[in-house]
This record gives C-alpha cells, structure tokens and sequence, in this order.
C-alpha cells in the first residue's frame, strides 16, 4: 500500500489528526475505511472505560466497522498512566498496524500527548524528594482552576487543560530548576524518529464548532451521560481525575441538587468552549500541520492529496 511509506525518507508513515473537542475527529475517519486505517487513541481521557459517554469514544458501530486502538483499557483504579508510557503503547500500537500493512492514524485533542509522540520528551535532571513533597504541600489548597493559573504564570508554553498530576510536575520543575518545563523541549532538537509523521489538523468555523459541541452535548442526554456519571459517582466517591472532565462538574453539580437542568446544560456547553479556546491557542502555537481542514467530510480527499506534496518529518 503506497500510503504506508514515506517516498522520501522511506520510514513507515504515521498519520496524525488534531483537532478540538467536538471537530468531528472520530466521524471523519470513517470515510477512510478504503485505505485501512486503524485509529490510535490520542486523548487522555478516552484511555478510561468508565465515562464512555462524556469523554465522546467512538461508538461501537464505529469500532465495527475501523480497527480502533487504546480506548477504554484503564480503570479508575489503575495507576496513572504517564505520557512516556502512553507513547509505549501508542508506538506498539503503530508497528502492530504497519505490520499488518494497515495505515496508523493517531487521533486526539490532547495537544501535550500528540506532541510527546512526534517530538519526544526532554531529559530533566532528577529532582530532591524533599523539594518535590515542599512544592506539593504548598501547592495544596489550590484548585485545580488556580493551580492551572498558577502555572500559566510561570510557564506560557504549557498546554491547556493539564490535570492535578501534570500542573503539578511542571510547578515542581519550575521551582526546582528555575525553568519553565515545556522550554526543555525548545532547547532539545526533536530526537531521530522511526516513523515520519503526517500532521492534519481539523479546525471548523466557529459557529460550525458551536453547533456540533451542542448538538453532540444533546446527543450524550439522551444515551444516558447524566446516569452514566452518577454511576461513577456511586463507584468513585472520592476525588478523582476523572471528574475534572469538561462537563463532570455541570453533571455532578446538577445531581447533588446544587442547580438545575438548564443550569447544568449551560455550564457544561460553557465548559466546553471555554476548554475548545484553550485547545485552539495550544495547537496554534504548538502543532504545525501539513494540511488544515474545516469540515470532517474533506479527510478522505486531503489525504489522497497530500501523496505527492508533504515534506517528511516536518515537525
């Protein structure tokens, strides 16, 4: 399959599809199904088996029909998955579908984990236990909210969106280096790759992208998202990193009685393109693709386009 390797570099082609929450990711791949894909998971949340609903997995009928990788294979009670070692299953992942002549799509909103993969981490020197339980006890009654403020103050760079675990790696690397975490990675050139990535970014007008994030929030009524985190509450009482999912909060809000329905629907659509802005300014400054597309339906012929046109290992 000419899809399958690069022509000028010859190393295996990976296929990378961004895009914010909502951009219709999981849909526009199923015109692919000529060329064999198989899509990798990209996003942090969808590695969780337990809020299939609120964190928008591709449905089964759609796992039917495409070979769908990396979804739902934690449990809440798994340890946290850490983002080299997502790149350990992500890039198994890869060779198992190259091995079987299939075409690697790996598709998510998570900037951070999409950037890992396709430039690598920077070594930090390792950093004193006692530092590291100092900046935690600081660190210990802020918000998630102020926490990611917190952050952004000492480190522009970092992407949004971050959860408890990782605001609080990049504030230790901070304080213990005197360096922003993410400009390690602007002083390390992106190590060899085996693969060469082809980046596409899906990006649909905003009104478009409004409608979409409504109509799918609807969507996820009437399948039973409400349900679906009170089940996780009952399972889950305690903190978790899951409940700072866009929209567990609303949800949650609403079944403790602290508001109502309209309330929780329009906390949860707020959230949401509060969460899609973030995204937006992360990728326009982080994630430079070979081709941006504003409509789902354009994938399948962007990429037959994109053949004889990509430079390789672009990052």
């Amino acid at each position: 399959m000419p899809f399958l390797v690069c022509p000028s570099c010859q190393k295996p082609r990976v296929w990378v599809l961004a895009g914010p929450t909502g951009s219709g990711k999981s849909q526009s791949i199923m015109g692919l199904s000529s060329f064999s894909p198989v899509v990798i998971n990209g996003d942090s949340r969808q590695l969780y088996n337990c809020l299939p609903l609120l964190t928008a997995q591709p449905s089964q009928d759609m796992r039917a029909d495409i070979s769908h990788k990396l979804y739902g294979i934690l449990s809440p009670s798994s340890p946290l998955i850490t983002t080299v070692s997502w790149k350990q299953h992500v890039t198994k992942a890869i060779d198992e579908a190259l091995s079987l002549h299939q075409m690697p799509w790996v598709v998510g909103g998570s900037g951070f984990y999409l950037k890992t993969l396709i430039t690598g981490l920077s070594p930090i020197a390792p950093l004193e236990q006692a530092l590291q339980e100092e900046i935690n006890h600081r660190y210990a009654s802020y918000s998630l909210c102020a926490l990611q403020k917190e952050l952004s103050r000492h480190d522009p760079q970092a992407p949004p969106g971050l959860d408890r675990y990782r605001v609080m790696r990049g504030l230790i690397v901070y304080h213990g280096t005197q360096k922003p975490l993410f400009s390690f990675w602007h002083r390390q050139p992106p190590p060899p790759s085996s693969y060469c990535f082809y980046k596409i970014y899906l990006n649909p007008l905003p009104l478009i992208l409004k409608g979409a994030v409504e109509k799918r929030f609807y969507s996820m009524i009437q399948k039973g998202v409400v349900e679906e985190v009170a089940g996780f509450l009952r399972a889950y009482p305690h903190n978790h990193l899951l409940k700072k999912t866009i929209g567990f909060p609303a949800i949650e809000a609403f079944l403790k009685g602290n508001g109502s329905y309209a309330s929780m629907v329009s906390l949860f659509i707020t959230h949401t393109h509060q969460y899609i802005k973030r995204q937006r300014t992360w990728f326009a400054h982080q994630y430079t693709p070979h081709l941006s597309l504003d409509r789902p339906g354009a994938l399948k012929e962007g990429v037959a386009a994109l053949e004889s046109v990509i430079p390789c290992n672009t990052a």
